[in-house]
């Protein structure tokens, strides 16, 4: 593990910076707090600059220089607007809470006092009442119905054997208190059939067989309720537009600060509107529209306000490219009819750069010397010089856009900057001491590109003499331990070993001699042949041949090594159990003179019975 106490490393914060590092941000947050100051708002101003370049610098800039008055002087405030953070979030709703929040910090308003304004439209509460009632059945109101006549039955069977009434009124008081009991029996019975009796409705639709009493008697059920609904939902653009102008009118004009507001000026700044989604964008920028529409009666105070919006010109194209095979075509239109004032954030000169990077790399490295962080540049400005193809390129995007892809990395914006080190910081993390710095810088430019050691379009850099010259030695073993994540000898072998066999079966010695320069080669070639070389003698043993002519040109003295006597014995045994052989090729010609060269005589006398056996194509 590497020792961090010896060799630090540090990572970089990517929040916007307060400071001009570049001395260019801070004349364009000065002219725009000039054009803030002396000219009449309600307009909108755009700040232009690629991703990355500085435009939530100016803003942090413009925050710090904006004049703050006191005792009737002009107060400028600039409240920032982070779309990106609030992505996802009811936009107007939390736009509204923020801003309240920023005025009420700079003493220009009362939370308090808006409170009610914003609970009224981020809780909104629904009342539902309900009222059911309990209904009876017919059948139930016939059955409480033949109940009232138990009573005076009963008094009329009490009536039985006096000589007061007639003889059949007992009678008759008997069949009144068995009523209830008949109806409850003709209930019972009437569940079976299939229609009711005397056309009585049947309750709630059920079937007659699944009907129970209690379903018979007692209907449906109504039952009173109050239910109270919280809602959350973005308040509607009406809504929004006239809370936001009604809190713009008390701070800025006509309101409880009418004597205040004439000295204040207030800047609205959106943030980071080429980081969100293109849902979340088109919604930022239709509600950037409620700022500066107002109606007549209210020109007064919008003259004290203005909306900043930095923007990346590729991000509004973006916009719309989903839908629209003229994204271009519509950005700059529709950028014209938004914005009245427009500044540029151009991207640093060389030299700028250069200051930049080697300010950041004393702080994420601070063991290393300042030697060694301008070598680090100068192998950053050299790569970003040669045109590497990337994966995510094909011809016709490279065709549209090679020119804006060569600017950006030949002039590095500041981000791109900062996170070239944080990514250097990861990799310097893990091999400070072991592998040289120079080495983790090419592997972090080519990781950056989505290249990797093994890639074959990493060949033309790692093989540029003028690169490899700013580099170690053993770039290759390095680059290999770096993307195997090994110490750099295994690291190599694993990736070796695909190289060795391509050159074995290309026959190419001039490459299998660069190869047998490294560590771990005869070891490598071994593992390779043992692993192919019986799938070799199949067919007209092409490959086999082929191998033994790009071992024999090795130009590495290996004689006095078992593992090569090895590798040629496996060789020589494939050989000599192959059946055909291509003599029409020359190669292959080479490769079984190779074989017999210095070989067993029963193997040389095997061999040529075997050759001479295979018929001539």
């Amino acid at each position: 593990m590497p020792d961090h106490s010896v060799c630090p490393t540090r990572l970089l914060d990517d929040a916007p910076t307060d400071r001009d590092e570049f001395g260019s941000h801070e004349p364009v947050a000065e002219a725009i707090r000039d054009l803030v100051v002396h000219e009449q708002g309600g307009r909108a101003i755009g700040l232009a600059g690629s991703w990355g370049s500085g435009k939530s610098t100016v803003v942090r800039l413009l925050q710090q220089i904006a004049p703050r008055g006191a005792d009737g002087q002009l107060d400028v405030r600039v409240i920032e607007f982070d779309a990106w953070a609030h992505q996802g979030d009811p936009l107007r709703r939390t736009f509204l809470e923020q801003l309240v929040s920023a005025l009420s910090d700079c003493g220009w308003t009362s939370a308090q006092a808006w409170a009610g304004d914003l609970q009224a439209l981020a809780r909104r509460v629904s009342i539902q009442d309900q009222t059911n009632t309990s209904v009876l059945t017919p059948q139930a109101k016939c059955l409480v119905g033949s109940s009232l006549f138990v009573p005076l039955g009963l008094a009329l069977v009490s009536t039985f054997g006096t000589d007061t009434v007639s003889a059949w009124w007992p009678w008759i008081g008997v069949i009144m208190a068995l009523l209830p009991a008949a109806a409850f029996v003709y209930l019972l019975a009437a569940r079976k059939w299939r229609t009711w009796p005397f056309n009585m409705p049947r309750p709630l639709g059920r079937d007659a067989a699944t009907e129970s009493l209690t379903a018979i008697l007692a209907g449906h059920t109504q039952v009173t309720t109050r239910s109270e609904t919280i809602q959350t939902a973005d308040p509607t653009s009406v809504e929004f537009q006239a809370l936001f102008r009604r809190l713009l009118r008390d701070v800025l004009g006509s309101g409880e600060s009418a004597g205040l507001g004439e000295k204040r000026r207030l800047v609205l700044a959106i943030d980071n509107l080429d980081r969100v989604g293109i849902t979340e964008g088109l919604s930022v920028w239709a509600t950037m529209r409620a700022f500066l529409e107002v109606p007549r009666k209210d020109q007064e105070w919008l003259k004290r306000l203005w909306v900043l919006v930095p923007y990346d010109h590729d991000g509004i194209a973006r916009l719309w490219r989903g839908e629209n095979s003229d994204a271009e075509q519509l950005a700059a239109p529709f950028l014209e009819k938004t914005f009245q004032v427009r500044f540029r954030i151009p991207r640093p000169v060389l030299s700028d750069a250069r200051a930049f990077m080697v300010r950041l790399l004393a702080e994420a490295m601070p063991k290393h010397p300042e030697a060694d962080r301008d070598h680090v540049y100068r192998i950053y400005e050299f790569y970003n010089s040669l045109p590497i193809p990337t994966p995510d390129q094909d011809s016709d995007r490279q065709a549209a856009g090679g020119e804006a892809a060569r600017a950006s990395k030949v002039y590095p914006t500041p981000r791109d900057i900062k996170m070239f080190v944080n990514d250097l910081g990861t990799v310097h993390r893990q091999w400070c001491g072991r592998i040289p710095l120079s080495d983790q810088v090419l592997f972090t430019l080519l990781i950056r590109d989505g290249l990797s050691p093994l890639d074959p379009r990493s060949m033309p850099v790692r093989g540029d003499s003028r690169l490899t010259s700013m580099t170690s030695g053993e770039l290759g073993q390095n680059l290999a331990g770096m993307h195997f994540n090994l110490e750099p000898t295994k690291a190599l072998q694993v990736y070796l070993a695909p190289l060795v066999l391509l050159a074995l079966t290309a026959a190419d010695s001039a490459g299998l001699s660069q190869y047998a320069k490294n560590v771990g080669f005869l070891d490598i070639c071994g593992h390779v042949i043992t692993a192919h070389v019986d799938s070799w003698r199949v067919g007209d043993s092409r490959d086999l041949a082929y191998a033994a002519v790009a071992l024999n040109g090795v130009d590495v003295a290996f004689d006095a090594d078992l593992r090569w006597h090895t590798i040629w014995r496996q060789l020589r045994t494939a050989a000599a159990r192959a059946t055909q052989w291509d003599i029409t090729d020359s190669v292959v010609v080479d490769g079984l003179t190779a074989l017999m060269d210095n070989a067993p005589a029963p193997f040389v006398e095997a061999l040529l019975t075997a050759v001479s056996a295979t018929p001539v194509k």
